[in-house]
């Protein structure tokens, strides 16, 4: 019956162990977990915000061009062959420009944790 008894006090002691040497570091990763979330949450709220400027400028470019052209359509046309420029443009740059943005946004952000 002792035995049973030394064992349970040896597992209870080590489990206690265990829980107080790796406390530190749950807390740690339960920091960075929330620093990650907040900066995700933040690139969101801005590109949803940058993406509603984006597309409100856009009609309005295209308003504007209607009315100096005389047409009803060819501002809408015009912006349209912006946007896919500026799409294709995006896509041909991406890993030379924006895939080294960020990777260095994402350094930046990794040293900071």
């Amino acid at each position: 019956m002792e035995n049973k008894n030394i064992g349970n006090l040896i597992y209870e002691a080590l489990l206690n162990y265990m829980k107080e040497k790796a406390e530190p570091y749950i807390e740690k990763g339960i920091r960075k977990l929330a620093r990650v979330a907040g900066i995700l949450f933040s690139a969101i709220v801005l590109l949803a915000s940058l993406l509603m400027v984006l597309i409100f400028s856009g009609i309005t470019a295209a308003i504007f061009l209607n009315e100096f052209l005389g047409k009803n359509y060819l501002g809408f046309l015009i912006v349209t062959g912006v946007y896919l420029l500026m799409g294709w443009f995006t896509w041909i740059m991406r890993k030379k420009i924006v895939s080294k943005i960020i990777e260095h946004i994402m350094l930046q952000e990794a040293k900071n944790l």
